[in-house]
């Protein structure tokens, strides 16, 4: 039975714009775990947990944006090596 301002599984993934892989990961890695199981196992969570999710993804997104300045940096600077070496006419 699902309890008021519970979501389920289904319901949180869409809210938070991840995927249940992602939120069975947290959950088995203990970084963002279910506000209620019940005895069957279906996972519930709160508005609480989906604004930790929105911190999360925030976070691997800067990550990945971080990285891929960096790979441009890297990619600008042999270009410009690059550009230097060849002769000029």
């Amino acid at each position: 039975m699902k309890k008021p301002g519970y979501y389920l599984s289904g319901e949180f993934v869409r809210m938070a714009q991840m995927t249940l892989r992602t939120i069975r990961y947290y959950d088995k890695q203990n970084i963002l775990k279910p506000s209620y199981v019940t005895d069957a196992g279906a996972r519930f969570y709160t508005d609480e947990n989906h604004e930790y999710a929105i911190l999360r993804n925030q976070q691997q997104i800067d990550i990945k944006i971080t990285s891929l300045i960096t790979k441009l940096y890297v990619f600008v600077g042999v270009f410009i090596t690059l550009l230097l070496e060849i002769p000029s006419r």
